[in-house]
């Protein structure tokens, strides 16, 4: 089963649109050390308590990386731990061209990963080596929400912004089911211009639980025509909890999200 279709049978039957993060970051570890063992019991837990909340998983690939030898360890025990039946995306950003046919053939082949996560600078000719693995998700960067970023995607002005020839290229590279896009961002208008000029694609979003954050406008700027098509992470801070099911996170009220409708779940 290729991605697409796993994608789609995980949001049928968890009934979800959120995504899990399972990053080997020292911060969720409540002041332990960041050992391997750890690492897999909080990582395990994880899994464990969220296997049937969510409709895919993310991997952090640069915590991994970080760990040396023991991360990419820790990164093949992730891998083994999820549910065959839920997409793994490994969120690397890749973008370097020279690397990339090697990199493709080793976290999709090797790793068995369902999907990455690339940077968009070189183009077609970079995504080409992800994308002729037609079972896997590529999912390309179009919009961040670092300050700095405004000075590259919001050029050379608003009304003809960087982030949306982004967009528009990508489109070119590869079917819906192939290839999705990714914006990390808390800006309705530029969610709106990214789903009016890519009304097919799925919208991965990052960085979206600010309490200023109008999150129901978010949420309709961001649906397809058929009130679906956006992936929406779990907020790290309700990964910070001992227990995820009997203590559930008052702030960000999830369970108003797990449900891929056109309006959240009450």
């Amino acid at each position: 089963m290729g991605f697409s279709e796993k994608l789609t049978a995980a949001i049928t039957n968890n009934q979800t649109l959120l995504t899990g993060n399972l990053d080997a970051n020292l911060e969720l570890l409540g002041g332990r050390a960041g050992t391997t063992a750890n690492f897999r019991d909080y990582l395990g837990r994880l899994i464990e308590q969220t296997q049937d909340l969510v409709c895919a998983y993310r991997l952090g690939f640069g915590f991994y990386e970080a760990l040396g030898i023991e991360g990419f360890t820790l990164l093949n025990w992730v891998r083994q731990a999820v549910p065959a039946e839920l997409p793994l995306i490994l969120d690397v950003k890749h973008g370097d061209l020279n690397s990339s046919t090697v990199f493709a053939r080793t976290i999709f082949q090797d790793w068995g990963v369902d999907a990455v996560t690339l940077s968009p600078y070189a183009g077609w000719d970079h995504a080409a080596a992800f994308l002729m693995y037609g079972d896997r998700g590529v999912f390309v960067l179009c919009r961040t929400s670092n300050p700095g970023a405004a000075m590259i995607q919001e050029f050379p002005d608003s009304q003809n912004p960087h982030y949306l020839q982004v967009v528009a290229e990508a489109r070119n590279w590869g079917s819906p089911e192939q290839l999705y896009l990714e914006a990390g961002t808390t800006d309705i208008a530029a969610i709106t211009k990214i789903r009016h000029l890519a009304p097919e694609r799925t919208i991965l979003l990052r960085s979206i639980w600010q309490e200023e954050v109008d999150l129901p406008a978010l949420l309709g700027a961001s649906w397809d025509a058929q009130a679906g098509g956006v992936l929406l992470p779990v907020p790290q801070e309700f990964l910070f909890q001992g227990n995820l099911r009997s203590r559930p996170n008052r702030r960000f009220k999830l369970h108003r999200y797990l449900h891929p409708s056109g309006s959240p779940s009450h």
